[in-house]
């Protein structure tokens, strides 16, 4: 069996940074398709299969809000491989750092009559998140150095525009 010489703790870590601009419009476009507020192919229309040995197993994609998200994050990045993989995992530990305490100041309703859970994350997050190098764990970043980051990136580009409390 073919292996990968690295651990994927160490792919990780080597995951290139991305343009934060670039990265915001990744984040937008992977809700819009994971919420379906805008059309996209049904993932459970593509499939893989892996082999191992003299076995070949074939598995689907499930229709669900991540893998719609991973299928548009795909979309935009074509064959650069290395941007989708960075995309990905930065987009997939955003998950731990957004429902984090210390998110809370960086998050706000997205309208007066939106659902709660409808909100709107401040950019310094996504930036932070974009260029931040990916720690290998399974959640992506330390999250007191990632809001340590948050913090200088809002004292030096969006001075008075968050509280954090």
């Amino acid at each position: 069996m073919k292996r990968h010489p690295r651990s994927p703790g160490e792919f990780i870590r080597g995951l290139p940074p991305l343009d934060p601009d670039e990265f915001r419009f990744i984040f937008a476009a992977a809700q819009a398709a994971g919420s379906l507020r805008t059309p996209v192919e049904n993932p459970a229309q593509h499939s893989v299969q892996v082999v191992d040995g003299d076995h070949i197993k074939g598995y689907r994609f499930t229709d669900n809000p991540l893998s719609r998200a991973t299928f548009a994050i795909k979309e935009h990045c074509g064959e650069d491989r290395g941007k989708f993989m960075s995309a990905s995992m930065r987009l997939f530990a955003l998950g731990s750092i957004i429902r984090s305490e210390q998110c809370a100041p960086y998050r706000s309703p997205a309208s007066a009559t939106a659902p709660p859970e409808d909100e709107l994350l401040h950019e310094s997050i996504l930036d932070v998140a974009a260029t931040m190098p990916l720690n290998g764990s399974d959640d992506g970043w330390d999250i007191a150095e990632f809001f340590a980051r948050v913090r200088e990136l809002v004292a030096a580009k969006y001075p008075g525009e968050v509280d954090p409390r």
